[in-house]
């Protein structure tokens, strides 16, 4: 079976996704995978990417089984998912040891050595770059257009150092070797904005840009992110982290940051205060209550005037609109559904006049 997306609906979701941004849509994104067909075998996982002995031509034939089950309404879109190299693979590119399990992709180094003696460049002679290429060629091969290839997930610079002063090492450097600390975020964040720039120029030739966030854009764009902040007092994360992240949101024409678990909470008035950020996602944590159940966050978010994604379902995405004052500002993070579960979003997709 073949995947039910055409170029005309590719042009709607260019034009939807484009006035989101803009600010002139006036409701909100609403994408919805109905999955109507069992692919017959077990979804690819971080070990199938990571797994050198299926082919980039097998994983994307693959993967095409699986996105030709789904039928995709509202602002859905098919596309290939790249974050399944792991979250932060530039430590990869990098040099560190690529470790995968069904579920996620570890990071490590292959020598820990003193912060003074690390040094990064850009290279693009490595065997998880090739392996990347290697399944976006094969998957413009199979595809054209029609099919988004999305950025891997690059990390965020404090996280990448973090891999290669694990633990406390990192920690400890900020108290006890801060020019280091920012010698080597500076090398690291030039080296992030080149393999940026090496794959927007990739993905960006046929229908646009995309990375693990889901969210379409017309231009380069990218979900920034810190989790070493968790443990940063704010004073901390605007000497470390910030620079940085404003750099970022001022040179990638479309920005989103990922506020990650309550520890990120006291950075937040901080990240709302930088103009050019278009796009607070704000994820709990484990254990935390859903989103719609934190409405100083959002309350915050509104009055900055940025944009926000909704990641827990349809009762947090009424609670966030409600809290927001409105819905146009929100994107929905695809939701995968059954037949049976279709007609509650059909009747939310013909309440917020999303085309289906």
């Amino acid at each position: 079976m073949a995947i039910d997306f055409s170029a005309a609906r590719w042009d709607r979701i260019k034009e939807s996704y484009t006035a989101w941004w803009n600010g002139t849509l006036g409701r909100p994104l609403i994408p919805v995978w109905i999955r109507h067909q069992d692919p017959g075998m077990p979804r690819m996982s971080f070990e199938h990417y990571a797994n050198l002995s299926i082919s980039a031509e097998e994983l994307i034939n693959r993967v095409d089984r699986e996105l030709s089950c789904y039928t995709y309404r509202g602002d859905a879109f098919p596309f290939l998912q790249m974050m399944y190299f792991g979250a932060g693979i530039t430590a990869g590119f990098l040099g560190a040891k690529v470790l995968a399990t069904p579920d996620t992709v570890w990071l490590c180094p292959e020598k820990i050595l003193p912060i003074e003696a690390l040094h990064f460049e850009f290279t693009e002679d490595n065997i998880w770059l090739e392996r990347i290429n290697d399944i976006y060629r094969a998957g413009k091969k199979r595809w054209g257009g029609q099919v988004l290839m999305t950025m891997p997930d690059l990390g965020g610079v404090l996280d990448l150092l973090s891999v290669f002063r694990p633990g406390e090492l990192l920690f400890l450097d900020l108290y006890d070797a801060p020019e280091e600390v920012e010698r080597i975020e500076n090398e690291l964040w030039d080296i992030w904005m080149r393999y940026h720039a090496y794959f927007a120029d990739i993905i960006g030739r046929d229908q646009g840009y995309c990375d693990w966030a889901e969210i379409w854009s017309p231009t380069p764009s990218y979900t920034l992110q810190c989790d070493a902040s968790y443990m940063l007092s704010p004073e901390m994360f605007a000497q470390f982290a910030m620079p940085r992240l404003r750099r970022g949101i001022q040179d990638i024409p479309h920005s989103t940051y990922h506020l990650d678990g309550v520890g990120q909470i006291p950075h937040l008035e901080l990240m709302l205060s930088t103009n050019e950020l278009d796009v607070l996602q704000w994820v709990p944590g484990d254990g935390k209550p859903p989103q719609g159940e934190w409405p100083d966050i959002y309350r915050s978010i509104a009055k900055s005037g940025k944009k926000t994604q909704v990641i827990h379902g349809i009762d947090s995405f009424r609670q966030i609109g409600k809290i927001m004052g409105g819905f146009e500002r929100l994107h929905m993070i695809r939701s995968i559904i059954s037949p049976d579960t279709w007609p509650e979003y059909q009747r939310l997709l013909d309440e917020f006049n999303v085309p289906v």
